[in-house]
């Protein structure tokens, strides 16, 4: 009887995005079709200043193992920022002619800045109970600002609201009579 000629398929976990200077990961499948033999894994189309790594590297596919998963690794670059955009991978499994392949598409999202810092923070003492807060927005990508209170000018803070983008005011109510409070604004995004 001649020899059952090795065949086998690839799928993907699916499209992957991933933010500047982080990784994200894609499983990929070889799925036996016929006969036996090894798959080798190896990845193109990734963008500049992106390295890919498989886990395992290989298998064995066999009529007892119908399915092999390796895990694919890829890393973005931070200090030589890997471009934003989107770029179809392509996984190709090495053992038979022509190679099966299977393609995702790989989005690499801007690495977030941090906002600058608000300034000129003024409270202003609107009765026994209530201060009013404001100060400048000095960013133009924050998410918000974290409003935190102390009893010392050392701490420990509280965080005791959250305001959103642009917003520059805030109003402390429920104070207590005679106590000195202690504020920071901090911008904030994701």
């Amino acid at each position: 009887t001649p020899a059952v000629a090795f065949d086998f398929s690839l799928t993907n976990g699916g499209n992957k995005a991933v933010t500047q200077g982080s990784s994200v990961t894609n499983t990929i499948t070889a799925t036996q079709i016929s006969g036996s033999g090894t798959v080798g894994f190896s990845v193109s189309g990734l963008p500049s200043g992106a390295s890919a790594s498989f886990a395992p590297t290989s298998c064995a596919l066999s009529t007892t193992t119908t399915t092999c998963p390796s895990t694919l690794t890829i890393s973005t670059s931070s200090s030589l920022p890997t471009p934003v955009g989107s770029y179809p991978i392509t996984v190709t499994g090495s053992g038979k002619t022509p190679p099966p392949t299977t393609v995702f598409t790989l989005t690499v999202n801007a690495q977030a800045t941090t906002p600058n810092a608000p300034s000129n923070l003024a409270a202003t003492t609107i009765s026994r109970s209530k201060i009013k807060l404001t100060w400048t927005d000095n960013s133009n990508n924050e998410d918000g600002f974290y409003i935190e209170r102390a009893l010392s000018s050392t701490g420990p803070w509280t965080q005791i609201a959250t305001v959103g983008v642009n917003v520059n005011t805030y109003t402390n109510t429920g104070l207590k009579r005679n106590t000195y409070y202690y504020y920071r604004i901090r911008a904030h995004n994701t």
